[in-house]
């Protein structure tokens, strides 16, 4: 089902789509009445208006978020019906996870990787996620749940009113999810992390990682790295938590052990601690892509190290 106002259809039954389809959005603001409509199974509309809709966000989002070395922070604020804040809030403020997000955003509106559309229902709660350069808005976000968003950029020498468009795309959702939800617990003060490499025949790196729940990275370099030897630094706890959570969404604590090994190719252990549970594993990269549980796991090995900034000292 979509709804669509066209040309040729009189003001009467304008005004009453409108009051159709406006208690349906509550909490979001003023939106234009002719917008089109993802379908249930998620197929795309295809309106004019959606496309001239994502053309519109492909020309000016990526100029607005360039360079992303310019975002100062991203806060992300949650508010209820009637846009009531709820308190739950939090501000992104490491360059490095907002390099990532505004990197994510930018690619995936220039390689066209989202549909326009909206959805039929009110969510109980909406974050709004705000990408602040220089004090101001460059770009605002409302998250309504099923990796969809509505839009918000302002352009006052351009522009005399803002502009709201209905953004679609489970890969941008994906990807961000862990960085921009708003922590509903504190993480467990027990919870750690050891990645440890060892080489190959080779020239493959050879180190450990170890991560605290104080979002305190320790570096330990052996060989084929550029940094040998002990050091550490530090990372947001918004970075630990979007660890934890992978570590919970993929059920990590669970994993079980394999037997499958192959030859010449670095091995790896994890030693993982979190809320009075431990698991201790040991294998290699190419014995893990044999499963779906080894895939998973080692798709979370380079997320912990990509949020942990391992590159820094490999390179």
């Amino acid at each position: 089902m979509r709804v669509n106002v066209r040309r040729g259809v009189s003001f009467r039954w304008r005004v009453a789509a409108a009051a159709l389809v406006f208690p349906l959005i509550g909490v979001l603001p003023s939106l234009p009445v002719d917008i089109s409509y993802v379908y249930a199974d998620g197929r795309p509309g295809r309106a004019p208006k959606d496309l001239a809709s994502k053309q519109r966000i492909q020309q000016i989002v990526p100029s607005l978020l360039s360079p992303c070395q310019s975002i100062e922070h991203i806060t992300v604020v949650r508010f209820g019906p009637n846009r009531v804040q709820l308190g739950q809030r939090k501000t992104i403020s490491d360059a490095k996870t907002i390099g990532l997000i505004c990197d994510t955003l930018r690619s995936t509106i220039i390689q066209g990787k989202f549909q326009i559309g909206s959805q039929f229902f009110t969510p109980a709660s909406v974050d709004e996620i705000v990408f602040v350069r220089q004090g101001e808005p460059a770009l605002q976000l409302q998250s309504v749940g099923s990796a969809r968003f509505w839009m918000l950029w302002h352009i006052p020498t351009k522009e005399p009113q803002s502009e709201w468009i209905n953004f679609h795309s489970p890969q941008f959702s994906a990807f961000t999810a862990e960085f921009l939800r708003i922590p509903d617990s504190q993480i467990a003060s027990d919870f750690s992390l050891r990645v440890s490499r060892r080489g190959c025949e080779g020239k493959c790196p050879m180190y450990s990682v170890d991560l605290d729940a104080r979002g305190l990275v320790t570096w330990t370099g052996q060989r084929n790295v550029a940094t040998k030897g002990s050091t550490s630094a530090r990372i947001d706890l918004t970075q630990v938590h979007s660890i934890v959570q992978k570590i919970k969404s993929q059920q990590l604590l669970s994993f079980q052990k394999t037997n499958l090994l192959c030859v010449d190719t670095p091995s790896i252990t994890i030693l993982l601690t979190l809320e009075g549970r431990s698991v201790s594993l040991i294998s290699d990269e190419c014995a893990w892509k044999q499963t779906r549980e080894g895939r998973e796991m080692s798709e979370f090995i380079d997320f912990a190290e990509t949020v942990m900034g391992v590159n820094r000292w490999i390179n």
